[in-house]
């Protein structure tokens, strides 16, 4: 199941009961890399528009974390081989990086912290 936000292809979705479960958005700089685009040539509402993108990007990001996260204990409860394992878990190192990106960038845009709050793993639905 591919899960885009305006177009763009994200990460792997952390599914509860089938639906997508990303996290809240808070003012945090926690989970933001620190880069600096230009943006003195955007207008208030380009740049709002930016933030609002990498935003959705990044909680998209953030909630692949959990899925992988998820996959590598089931991929441990099945025993599978360590190369499958490690694979895994690099896939989670390469979210954590996208994560970090996209939420810098949205702070970037917003001119404050944007991060992820906490991510609700339970099985619940809302």
């Amino acid at each position: 199941m591919t899960r885009t936000a305006d177009g763009s292809v994200c990460g792997r979705p952390f599914l509860v009961e089938q639906q997508a479960r990303v996290a809240p958005v808070v003012r945090d700089t926690a989970w933001s890399d620190d880069v600096a685009p230009r943006v003195a040539h955007l207008t208030p509402v380009e740049r709002a528009t930016q933030a609002e993108h990498w935003t959705k990007l990044g909680q998209m990001e953030h909630a692949s974390i959990a899925a992988f996260a998820r996959l590598q204990l089931q991929l441990l409860a099945l025993g599978a081989p360590p190369d499958l394992v490690q694979a895994c878990n690099q896939a989670l190192i390469d979210e954590t990086a996208h994560t970090r990106l996209c939420f810098g960038l949205a702070s970037a845009y917003a001119g404050r912290g944007i991060g992820p709050g906490p991510l609700d793993v339970s099985n619940k639905t809302a």
